[in-house]
């Protein structure tokens, strides 16, 4: 099965669960390292594996045009997260 997952992919699984490493283990949660992956998880990882997802061949994007679209994906799903959750507490 793992030899099916592209190279890309298999970089966002291994970035994210070296966030996790570094979140809940106690002596790596006051790293600086731990805001790089957070930042980098939150801000990048979902829209680059959306895009990849969208985009499976390598001719379709060139790297320019894939981070570009990596970020606004995140930027998109961050501002309508906001709307939900702000709209669901106002319900409460």
């Amino acid at each position: 099965m793992l030899d099916r997952i592209p190279g890309d992919l298999a970089l966002v699984i291994a970035l994210t669960l070296a966030c996790i490493l570094f979140v809940l283990t106690p002596r790596l949660d006051e790293t600086p390292v731990r805001v790089l992956l957070g930042l980098l998880l939150v801000l990048f990882l979902p829209g680059y594996s959306l895009v990849v997802a969208l985009f499976p061949r390598r001719g379709d994007l060139d790297s320019t045009w894939t981070i570009a679209l990596s970020f606004a994906q995140c930027s998109r799903y961050k501002t309508h997260a906001n709307g939900h959750v702000s709209w669901t507490y106002q319900q409460s």
